[in-house]
C-alpha cells in the first residue's frame, strides 16, 4: 500500500532536536512518535512539527537527552 517508516534518534533539548529522515516521504508524513531515554519529567519528548524530510522534537529541559523517534508516511 506504499506505507513507509523512518526511525532513529536525535539529541534534543528545549531549543534543539531536528531529525532528518534517512529517506524522505514522497507524499505525506502521517505520524511521528518520540520517546526520551530518561524518566525525568522535563526530558519527556514532544514532536513540534513534521514534514516529508524531517521532524522537530523538543523537551522542556535545557540539557540534552537522546530521543528515539518513529515516523510513518507515504
Amino acid at each position: 500500500n506504499g506505507l513507509k517508516m523512518n526511525w532513529g534518534w536525535v539529541s534534543a533539548n528545549s531549543s534543539d532536536g531536528n531529525a532528518v529522515f534517512s529517506s524522505a516521504f514522497a507524499t505525506t508524513c502521517y505520524s511521528v512518535t518520540a520517546t526520551s531515554n530518561t524518566a525525568v519529567d522535563t526530558y519527556q519528548a514532544g514532536v513540534i512539527a513534521m514534514n516529508l524530510g524531517n521532524t522537530i522534537i523538543r523537551t522542556a529541559n535545557a540539557a540534552s537527552t537522546n530521543v528515539f523517534y518513529m515516523a510513518i508516511g507515504k
